[in-house]
């Protein structure tokens, strides 16, 4: 497993934890908006401040493999990422990004056309 993503990163520390293991990691995408998104009504909802806090601090905590070329921040929702990356590019992906059905299909639908769309 050499080219990974993750959705919904937050701090960094699953990441921190995958990058860890998976040696062989060649590449690895972080895609979290780090920002409110007016659209989603989410619990404790964190301000854009805070939200940047956490990008910050996923930034640090990740720096010796963003330093390698292997880890890329991308702050922006899912659906515009997928944009920005080939389909069929992932060998694994890791989704934990907005927890309410809709959002969380509509994650895994992204997900499939990053990994298995031929």
């Amino acid at each position: 497993l050499k080219r990974g993503v993750e959705v919904g990163v937050q701090r960094g520390r699953f990441a921190m934890r995958t990058l860890s293991q998976c040696v062989v990691c060649e590449t690895y995408k972080l895609v979290d908006l780090w920002g409110v998104d007016p659209n989603y009504k989410e619990p404790g909802r964190d301000s854009n401040a805070v939200k940047n806090e956490h990008m910050m601090a996923a930034k640090e905590l990740l720096k010796k493999w963003t330093d390698k070329g292997v880890t890329e921040f991308f702050p922006v929702r899912s659906d515009d990422a997928a944009k920005k990356i080939p389909d069929n590019y992932f060998d694994f992906a890791y989704i934990d990004a907005r927890h309410y059905y809709c959002a969380v299909l509509e994650n895994i639908r992204l997900v499939f056309v990053f990994c298995f769309r031929r």
